[in-house]
């Protein structure tokens, strides 16, 4: 059975096919001759793995926060495919995806930081695969309210030295992780942190909106 790893909220979208947690096709490290929608990238994935669709038996997605439009078109990709196929489809942050990361190279939790409008952003702590906590509102309001009383932390997304000079004035110990985004493999490779959340139709996963906590 593959598991199928949609990213929404990098710089462009990524699609990881996988088995048993090792990566047999990752997009994000292909050329391709002109940049692929969702469709072309699974496609082109089965192609170059001579695995066929019908072989997949669960859809993890990227369910931001990032780009608004790039993150529901992923989900909405996902959610179709896995109501097509009659399989689940597992919703994982990008602040979860991050904090695999950090772990795997700091063995730290991570802040990390997305844009959104108007001057805010979507902020949240993890600590491995698992959310602790997430925030709405400008830099200044959720980084001391996730961050504080946490000990050291590996920063992460956007406006990293932002961040990096707000934690100097709150006295919260930041490093920079130098990481916009956490890996899409990270779907496939670490996925038994996140099936235990697998979605059936009627459920499905959502995007992390302004709400989200």
């Amino acid at each position: 059975m593959l598991t199928l790893g949609i990213s929404t909220s990098s710089g462009q979208f990524a699609v990881v096919i996988g088995e048993k947690g090792k990566v047999l096709f990752n997009s994000s490290v292909v050329d391709f001759p002109a940049p692929p929608g969702l469709a072309e990238r699974l496609a082109g994935g089965l192609e170059a793995t001579g695995r066929e669709t019908r072989e997949i038996g669960n859809i993890l997605v990227d369910t931001g926060p990032g780009g608004t439009s790039r993150v529901r078109t992923g989900i909405s990709f996902a959610n179709a495919l896995a109501y097509a196929l009659g399989v689940t489809v597992c919703p994982v942050t990008s602040i979860e995806l991050s904090g695999v990361d950090a772990w795997d190279r700091y063995r730290l939790p991570v802040l990390h930081v997305a844009k959104s409008i108007k001057g805010n952003v979507h902020a949240g702590i993890a600590d491995g695969g698992r959310c602790l906590a997430m925030a709405y509102g400008t830099l200044e309001e959720v980084v001391p309210r996730l961050a504080v009383g946490r000990g050291k932390l590996v920063v992460s997304g956007a406006r990293r030295e932002e961040v990096l000079r707000l934690g100097e004035r709150e006295e919260i110990p930041l490093e920079d992780g130098g990481m916009e985004y956490g890996e899409a493999r990270f779907l496939v490779e670490k996925e038994g942190l996140f099936v235990a959340r697998a979605l059936r139709f009627p459920a499905y996963a959502r995007p992390v909106t302004e709400q989200t906590r």
